[in-house]
Formats: structure tokens, sequence, C-alpha cells
């Protein structure tokens, strides 16, 4: 895999996150993912991320009272 490949789809990681892949961009990306292990840790830490910003949204200043 060249490195300019390997940009792109470690680029569609980002797009993933912002709801704009297609699904053809999604499977291209799975497969990256299965084989790329420093993309798999990246994606695996961003999901986490996004999944604590998503429930943090629900939270006011009043629930901590």
């Amino acid at each position: 895999m060249t490195a300019t490949l390997h940009e792109e789809l470690a680029a569609l990681c980002s797009r993933f996150f912002s709801g704009e892949l297609s699904d053809e961009e999604w499977a291209l990306l799975q497969i990256h993912l299965a084989y790329c292990d420093p993309c798999h840790q990246d994606f695996i830490k961003r999901n986490h991320i996004k999944a604590a910003e998503e429930t943090s949204q629900g939270w006011s200043i009043q629930s901590w009272d």
C-alpha cells in the first residue's frame, strides 16, 4: 500500500465521524481497519471520544445539584 493511499483511507475515518461517508466508502474503510492496526486503534479512540461527547451533551449545570 502506498503512503498516499493509506492517507486517503485514514482520511475516511474523519469523514465517518462527521457522517459524510457513502456506503462504498464505509465498506472500504471497514476493510482498511481490518488490516491496519494503527488506523483501527485510532478509530476506536475516536469512537470512544464521540460517545463521551454525545453522552455529555445532555448534561447541564443543574444536573450536578
